[in-house]
């Protein structure tokens, strides 16, 4: 409840303030899943909310992110769930695996941090894959083309969701692991060489190729 309130309240104070184009917004489906996106600022989440409006997400934030008494108690309201960052966090992964089995989504920006430099990705981590493999859920690769402007418009591209079928039922080696962020990483940049093939294109020509993109 307090989730779509918020929500409620995004949609008449925030979203009036910037433009959302969502290409192949057909690959958006509900129910459980694991969601992957580059991280580029804070606004993201917002981001996200719209694209997935329909269904409740929770958000992995970092545990530091927690250290202020209202922000956690905001968080903790909104489902969230914190996670440290530079050690194994049983507790963390337990909770993602549950809201999974739950049916809910889950976004984890596998990069674990903000990317301040450049709009290429960071190192991914392994968690996210391990998740998905651990719950038996798809994963649902996104990119943001742009970083959040006001009054400007946002581009967000949706990959095609895949799953770690092959590593289901057994326990991962790091080898593994690796190969499998390997591969999230591979989708990551195929959909942010994909969306800036669209954006470089002439005006008409872009809005032929997002009309055959829906």
């Amino acid at each position: 409840m307090f989730y779509r309130f918020i929500v409620l309240l995004g949609t008449i104070f925030v979203r009036p303030f910037f433009s959302l184009k969502v290409i192949h917004k057909s690959r958006i489906e509900s129910g459980p899943g694991i969601i992957v996106c580059n991280h580029l600022r804070m606004m993201d989440v917002v981001l996200l909310t719209f694209v997935f409006r329909k269904e409740n997400i929770v958000y992995v934030a970092k545990a530091e992110a927690f250290k202020n008494a209202f922000v956690r108690w905001f968080f903790n309201r909104m489902g969230e769930i914190s996670i440290d960052r530079e050690n194994a966090d049983a507790k963390a992964m337990i909770r993602i695996v549950r809201a999974l089995k739950q049916g809910k989504k889950v976004c984890i920006f596998p990069e674990g941090t903000r990317n301040k430099v450049d709009l290429e990705l960071l190192p991914i981590k392994n968690g996210a894959s391990v998740m998905a493999v651990m719950a038996k859920t798809p994963i649902f690769p996104v990119i943001q083309y742009n970083r959040f402007r006001v009054f400007h418009r946002s581009t967000i591209i949706i990959g095609e969701k895949y799953e770690l079928t092959q590593y289901y039922g057994k326990k991962m080696t790091s080898e593994e692991m690796d190969a499998a962020g390997a591969d999230m990483r591979e989708r990551l940049l195929a959909l942010q060489a994909e969306v800036r093939e669209i954006m470089a294109l002439p005006k008409k020509d872009r809005a032929k190729r997002l009309q055959e993109s829906k």
